[in-house]
Formats: structure tokens, sequence, C-alpha cells
């Protein structure tokens, strides 16, 4: 929650109990600094009182990394660990595209890593896969494309419908066995295969998006809008090469090298030649240890696990438990 104070814009980051007087406290965290105020009573902390404390993050999440959409500035790659499960994440845009000459759909491809996913639903690499919704009719485990993940169980009324989910947010319809149709509350309809893979996006005004995939596999071929403005993909022995068109209408092309089942370089479009435009990952027993980014910046990842928080590997002595 936001609150806008003269010409400071104070951020609500946590709402306790005050054991004494049973009063709620919420703290404003601005500029580093933090003032108290009691919100069922009169009181409240004067500016002379303000207590220096060190810059919060309040978003609750591990990541630091600052963002802004202005001038079409966006999040090319990143990495960050859930701090609730330990799980360490990355992700790299592979290729994007503004589909129906502005209408939309708009599609931003990324390929995505977690450490507590060892599959390699997609070809790309193990713990890799597209942020494209997918459905497992084995596990009934539903990945959206807005990263959220939901055990589905099947009605009496024939519908799918996630457990533990209260929002009412989506609805679930058809047989996984024909076809299924996820519509969300923003009026975005997904049509998903026999199979669990995404391969329409359409919006409640009849603008659309396909996608397919390499005949009798679940291989992703190319993304095409009703006007045929296309993202293709085209595979190689060690490397798939994404290929879109740029803001300026010529093509981008990322390339992603896989080697051992893993993905150990994403080369990106060269602006400059004097840029080095790759990004590495490195591993330990197909766990991620290390990003190294074009910018320089090197993430170096160590696991350790506490018993409540596990992420089960096997090795050839006994299973261990790793978190990021």
């Amino acid at each position: 929650m936001l609150y806008y104070a003269g010409n400071l814009f104070c951020s609500v980051s946590d709402v306790q109990k005050n054991k004494l007087n049973h009063k709620y406290i919420s703290r404003f965290y601005h500029l580093g600094y933090v003032t108290k105020k009691t919100i069922n009573n009169k009181y409240s902390d004067s500016v002379s009182n303000l207590e220096k404390k060190q810059p919060v993050n309040s978003s609750g999440s591990a990541e630091q990394e600052p963002w802004a959409n202005a001038f079409n500035f966006q999040k090319t790659w990143g990495t960050t660990v859930d701090p609730r499960t330990g799980i360490l994440s990355a992700y790299v845009k592979a290729g994007s595209m503004l589909s129906n000459l502005g209408h939309g759909p708009d599609i931003k491809l990324e390929v995505n890593y977690s450490s507590g996913a060892l599959a390699n639903p997609d070809g790309l690499g193990r713990g890799w896969s597209w942020n494209l919704t997918h459905f497992n009719p084995v596990t009934h485990q539903l990945t959206t494309s807005f990263g959220q993940n939901f055990y589905l169980k099947k009605q009496p009324d024939g519908h799918w419908w996630p457990l533990y989910h209260k929002l009412r947010d989506m609805l679930i319809q058809g047989d996984i066995s024909t076809h299924f149709v996820i519509t969300y509350a923003n009026g975005l309809r997904e049509t998903l295969n026999h199979e669990g893979y995404e391969v329409r996006l359409e919006q409640q005004d009849g603008w659309s998006v396909r996608f397919s995939y390499i005949h009798g596999t679940h291989l992703l071929q190319w993304i095409r809008d009703d006007e045929n403005h296309i993202i293709k993909l085209r595979r190689t022995r060690h490397a798939v090469s994404v290929i879109s068109q740029g803001s300026s209408g010529q093509p981008v092309v990322v390339l992603i090298y896989n080697k051992d089942n893993e993905i150990h370089r994403i080369t990106l479009p060269s602006f400059n030649e004097h840029t080095h435009n790759g990004i590495f990952f490195h591993y330990l027993q197909h766990f991620m240890t290390g990003v190294d980014y074009p910018t320089g910046l090197v993430n170096r990842i160590a696991y350790n696990c506490s018993d409540e928080i596990k992420i089960l590997t096997y090795n050839k002595s006994a299973p261990h438990a790793l978190c990021a």
C-alpha cells in the first residue's frame, strides 16, 4: 500500500500487533528512514523523532535489482531466490513480438530456470522451460505463463479446479483428452492441447496468437499472430535459435547453447562490437552455481539447507537436500 505525504511516497510494509495495548502499528519506509504511527490512536511520532534505519526492501523478494519501464527499459535477465522456499530462479528474455499491429496480446518469450525442477519438459535443459502455460496430465500440475503453479482436481461437474486457490480469477473448462481452455479475469483466454501445451492465446476483442510444435513432439517451433508476425525457433544439435523481429524491423537472434542436458550459454543480440553479449551458467551436480552477465556482474550461488526447507537430489552415495 502506498501513501503520498507531501513530496514523499511512503510504503506500508507491515502491520504488527502491539501486545501491550492491542493496537496495530504500521511502519512507513521512505528514503531509508522509519517512522511509527499508531493507527487506532491519535498518537504519532513527529518528523523530528525519525529513527535512522538501513534501507528496507519491503517487497518481500530477495531480488534487489532496480527496475523501471521508463523509456521502454525492460529487464532482460535476472536471478532471484525465493525467501520462503530457498529455490533459485533465473530467466532470460529470448524473443518478443508486438503482435497484431499493437492490438496484442504481446509476447515476451523467456527461458526460466528453477533449482527445484530437475525435469526438461521443453527440450531446453534440465530445470529450464519456456514461460508458457503447461498442464502435466500425470501429476495434475498446472504452471501458467504468469508464474503461478496449481495442483488441479477434477470436479463432479467435469471442470478442473486448482486446490487451495481461493480467488475466482480463473476458469478452467474442457477435458484434457481433447483440449483445455483457461479464462482469466482480465479477459485473456488460453487453449491447451490434449498433451497440456499452449496452442492459442486470445484476447477478449478477438485478437490472438498461435503456438506450433514440431510434429510428434512437444518442442516449440514458432509463435504467430493474426497478422503473420512470427517468432521462429531453429534447432541444431547443440543450440536453439530464437528469431524475432526487432523495433527496427530487422531480425533479432538469441542463441541458447545446450551441453550435457544443461543450458551453459545464451548469446544475446549484439548492439556493439565492444560489448560482451553472452550470459554464462555454471553447474554442479545439475544445480546452478554461478551466472556471468555481460555487464561484468557475477553471481555465485551457495547451497545450504535447514530441516524445514528441502530440495531433494540424489547421487550415487546417498540422498541429500539443497536450497539456494
